[in-house]
């Protein structure tokens, strides 16, 4: 179970959002980096808090409505794993954070948005960049860097369609542990992978979707995207980028706030993805 929350003060100047939650879920393994795919499971139960909080910068006379945000923001979570897989690569204790275990980090935030809507946007960019520290000083069990970027773009193209674009990165340093590495897939970034089926310290990726009305309350889309993980900056290699592409359908649930019901099929070399869940994935 989970609450989020998103709160907004003095016309917009300042705002916190944020997540309370406490989950207990099942999830399958495939190794970090270049190692051979095999896949085990694990379970887990996790308290969970993100907040971030946010202070509008933009001078009064700025000629546009383009925003800027800057802030801080704070992460949680303490990893219970309950059960792995007998004689796996985490019943070995192969990795950093095996037996579970706390992260906690904070650090500074910035957010840019010149979306004309935020929840089904058709022109505009949006873009964050943030940097966070896990240490024993905050009361984390291990100590490494997060730096985590992306970047949005929304045009329309001809009379109906819209062109959304995104690209992102997500750069570590330290001994992060396996449950905190950037992840290829999930419902949101590289459709058609099992999230985690991929996962090392760095990772860049984009992806691209166009988004059309077909008739009454429906609309179709069709999206595609690249991504790659690797121990070090320095090590991204051509091989390693992998592909997904799927197709996907909308049902306009709420037309005054432009809110979907959103269906998507994705498929890559290794796995395939059905996702069905409300508002776009980016």
């Amino acid at each position: 179970s989970y609450m989020d929350f998103d709160t907004w003060w003095m016309q917009n100047k300042f705002y916190v959002r944020g997540e309370l939650g406490y989950y207990d879920f099942f999830y399958y393994f495939w190794g970090v980096g270049r190692e051979e795919r095999i896949r085990e499971s694990f379970t887990v139960t996790f308290p969970r808090v993100r907040l971030e909080a946010y202070q509008h910068v933009n001078s009064e006379s700025a000629a546009d409505d383009r925003s800027m945000y800057l802030g801080w923001k704070y992460t949680f979570d303490h990893f219970r794993i309950n059960s792995v897989t007998p004689g796996g690569r985490l019943y070995q204790k192969q990795y950093m954070g095996s037996e579970g275990g706390r992260i906690s980090g904070m650090g500074p935030s910035m957010q840019w948005d010149s979306r004309d809507n935020v929840i089904y946007p058709t022109a505009g960019i949006r873009g964050t960049l943030s940097y966070e520290y896990f240490s024993e000083f905050i009361g984390s069990d291990f100590n490494y860097g997060l730096v985590w970027g992306f970047v949005s773009h929304f045009q329309k193209l001809g009379k109906y369609g819209i062109l959304a674009t995104n690209a992102y990165t997500r750069f570590m340093h330290g001994d992060a542990p396996f449950f905190h590495l950037s992840n290829i897939g999930s419902p949101t970034k590289m459709r058609g992978y099992y999230e985690g089926f991929h996962r090392d310290k760095q990772m860049l990726g984009w992806q691209m979707e166009y988004r059309s009305p077909a008739w009454w309350r429906l609309s179709m889309v069709a999206f595609a995207g690249n991504a790659v993980v690797a121990p070090r900056i320095d090590d991204f290699l051509w091989r390693d980028i992998r592909t997904t592409a799927g197709m996907g359908l909308r049902f306009l649930a709420d037309k005054r706030r432009n809110v979907n019901i959103r269906l998507d099929v994705g498929f890559s070399r290794e796995t395939s993805g059905v996702y069905l869940t409300l508002g776009e994935a980016f």
